[in-house]
């Protein structure tokens, strides 16, 4: 479990973030919500070591081994689909297990036909699909995920969620998944934290205990969650 308890964080002379707690539970998703510039990534990056809490403590870090998926695919253009996979595998990964675990990944993100295009040639949405495998296959105890699927239309955010939940089946990550889209917390997300605006801490927690391929928007469940949720986001923008 990581504890983050009482932060605070201020950039270019103004508050970002103040007194922030909240816990991230291990083999669970927990999507942050809030909005714009009320300190989502600061966060992210905290947790990530780039960025230290003016005051406050940040527990349960000491020796995680951390993987990242940005907004932005972020791919090497010069590198095979394949390679750019073993470009950031070949440290962490020896051969012929990284082979593996490669093949794995491409083939649950659709991608084992392509696997020697190069990123030229994928469309949006499977760079994006690339970028996942490569989070994903990266050996991790936390992933954090900032607005991953904030490029994409509706239709294929939804395919993302989708491919998300199927890789976080296998083996439970423990991931802190960044959105302004309130129906992709609730589809992936077991923890949803609402932030105020800036200097923003948590206003709302909620939980979800619905397995993820029994998820339905249009349930009494999720339905009374997403109107709260609306509720709540309006009163800060």
């Amino acid at each position: 479990m990581i504890v983050l308890k009482k932060v605070n964080k201020s950039l270019g002379g103004i508050k970002v973030l103040q007194n922030l707690s909240f816990t991230v539970e291990r083999g669970k998703i927990t999507c942050i919500l809030g909005p714009s510039g009320c300190g989502k990534t600061t966060t992210l990056q905290m947790l990530a070591g780039l960025e230290k809490p003016d005051s406050g403590t940040i527990e349960g870090l000491s020796g995680v081994q951390i993987s990242y998926a940005f907004q932005e695919p972020r791919l090497l253009p010069w590198k095979t689909v394949e390679d750019n996979l073993h470009f950031v595998l070949k440290g962490p990964i020896p051969m012929p297990e990284r082979q593996k675990v490669i093949d794995r990944y491409l083939k649950l993100m659709g991608l084992s036909a392509y696997k020697n295009y190069y990123p030229r040639a994928l469309s949006g949405g499977m760079k994006q699909r690339l970028s996942l495998c490569r989070a994903f296959a990266f050996p991790h105890q936390l992933l954090l995920m900032d607005e991953p699927f904030k490029s994409l239309d509706a239709p294929l955010r939804l395919t993302m969620i989708k491919e998300v939940t199927k890789m976080w089946d296998i083996n439970k990550n423990t991931i802190v998944f960044i959105t302004h889209d309130v129906p992709e917390a609730l589809l992936l997300g077991h923890k949803l934290l609402v932030y105020s605006a800036k200097p923003a801490s948590v206003q709302k927690e909620l939980t979800i205990d619905i397995p993820h391929g029994q998820r339905d928007l249009g349930s009494k469940k999720l339905a009374a969650m997403y109107g709260q949720l609306i509720s709540l986001l309006e009163k800060e923008y």
